[in-house]
């Protein structure tokens, strides 16, 4: 985004790659300190990262559906991450390329990185039993989402793409049924 600069993109290259190195054995040995304390500092880094660098429209939808529905931001930021990547399309493909090689994901293009990215995140979703849908969204609330995250978003975010208002109705009906992995 516009906020970039060097000093931030290390501390999230940083904390990302800490993330998927040290995320999941964490989850499965909940008891080791060393992994913990890695997930601390990778927290810390991305907490950096975004103070500095500022959200997009993951949190912009999340806002609304967590407001809406009382669910979880947290989980609802993890369930959306992937479509939203995916909707932002070629406009992030080199950053996600670039993201993959840090967590060492390997690819012929910087197009094949970007997917397998996604689809790890993907992955990760369904290690942590991270449902790939917001099926509570109604139909009818979905016009109503779309301008709050279209108003929230546009013009503070720094986003790679600008949406209107019917793009974000798009992808919350995406985020309401979802993806298979």
């Amino acid at each position: 985004n516009c906020f970039n600069n060097r000093k931030t993109n290390e501390y999230a290259l940083c904390a990302i790659k800490s993330i998927f190195q040290y995320l999941v054995p964490s989850f499965e040995d909940g008891l080791n300190k060393h992994y913990r304390l890695e997930l601390l500092e990778a927290s810390y880094n991305a907490g950096v990262a975004i103070s500095n660098n500022y959200v997009g429209y993951v949190h912009a939808i999340a806002h609304g559906i967590g407001g809406m529905y009382h669910l979880q931001h947290g989980m609802i930021n993890a369930i959306i991450l992937p479509i939203v990547l995916e909707e932002y399309g070629s406009a992030v493909v080199s950053k996600l390329a670039k993201i993959a090689d840090v967590v060492g994901i390997t690819g012929t293009t910087d197009q094949d990185k970007s997917k397998q990215f996604i689809q790890k995140l993907k992955d990760l979703n369904q290690i942590f039993s991270i449902p790939t849908s917001i099926p509570e969204i109604q139909e009818e609330d979905i016009h109503y989402l779309a301008i709050g995250a279209e108003k929230e978003g546009n013009p503070t975010y720094p986003t790679p793409v600008t949406w209107d208002v019917e793009q974000f109705e798009k992808v919350i009906r995406k985020i309401k049924h979802g993806y298979t992995i």
